[in-house]
């Protein structure tokens, strides 16, 4: 006699979206670490970010009483902000601190002002 099962019957297919309790076990796993590895890269990435300075002390020393606006820029880029002409400020996102930089009307530097949040 002939197969006459139904093509269309569920019963007698699988699903492919079943899954072996193995596979449910390595998915779970999976997502275990992915969650530890980032419960432990969030506080490193964090402080990274925080703890650097605003302005990189190497370039920051290089700044001197009497030095012209042109040669700042020079050092250390495009300020963050300013108020006018005769004063710059410099800060990182994420980052508390921040540096000043005010100018003479010649110009030339007046001060600085390191307001960093970790020296």
């Amino acid at each position: 006699m002939r197969d006459t099962a139904n093509p269309y019957d569920s019963s007698t297919v699988e699903s492919p979206h079943k899954s072996s309790g193995a596979q449910d076990e390595r998915h779970t796993r999976t997502g275990l670490l992915l969650t530890f590895a980032a419960i432990l890269l969030i506080p490193i990435v964090a402080s990274y970010i925080l703890v650097r300075p605003a302005v990189d002390r190497s370039l920051l020393s290089r700044i001197t009483t009497g030095m012209p606006r042109a040669q700042v820029s020079t050092i250390l880029g495009t300020p963050n902000d300013t108020e006018g002409p005769s004063q710059w400020e410099y800060w990182r996102w994420g980052n508390a601190g921040w540096v000043e930089i005010a100018f003479d009307d010649a110009g030339n530097v007046l001060w600085v002002n390191d307001e960093s949040a970790f020296p």
